[in-house]
């Protein structure tokens, strides 16, 4: 993730930490493959993609995040979402005393596995909890 989707994740968070709505309207523009594609395209003229944006329904009643994506489209800075997605997870993380962790481990760990791991890992951080994204490598 870089400095830049971190500092629009930031200024999103400030104005605005509601975060299942960022998450609800941010997938419909993922999901959706010609909408996303032509919002991350060059080819595409930043007016075009603020009329692309404007028709979406799921953005009715959400004029704040219909600005900030329209800003992204503006600058060119779609792509970026998806890693101010995570930026901004992670900030609402911090903000409850809870961080992230992404552990590798050879096969999935069992529930009381995780929890001991999660129980050390609050003690060790002085965090209040922790999410695990786990990824199974054999």
């Amino acid at each position: 993730m870089n400095e830049l989707a971190r500092r629009y994740a930031q200024a999103l968070y400030d104005l605005s930490p509601d975060e299942k709505v960022l998450d609800d309207t941010a997938q419909a523009l993922i999901s959706d493959a010609a909408v996303w594609e032509s919002l991350c395209s060059p080819a595409v003229q930043s007016w075009e993609k603020e009329h692309i944006l404007a028709r979406l329904p799921v953005l009715d009643g959400h004029s704040l995040l219909l600005r900030f994506y329209c800003l992204l489209a503006e600058k060119g800075r779609m792509t970026l979402l998806p890693d101010i997605l995570e930026a901004f997870h992670d900030r609402a993380l911090a903000q409850r005393g809870a961080a992230r962790c992404r552990l590798t481990c050879a096969r999935m760990p069992g529930k009381g596995e995780q929890e001991k791991l999660r129980q050390a890992l609050c003690r060790l951080h002085h965090k209040q909890d922790v999410v695990f994204d786990v990824c199974v490598d054999p």
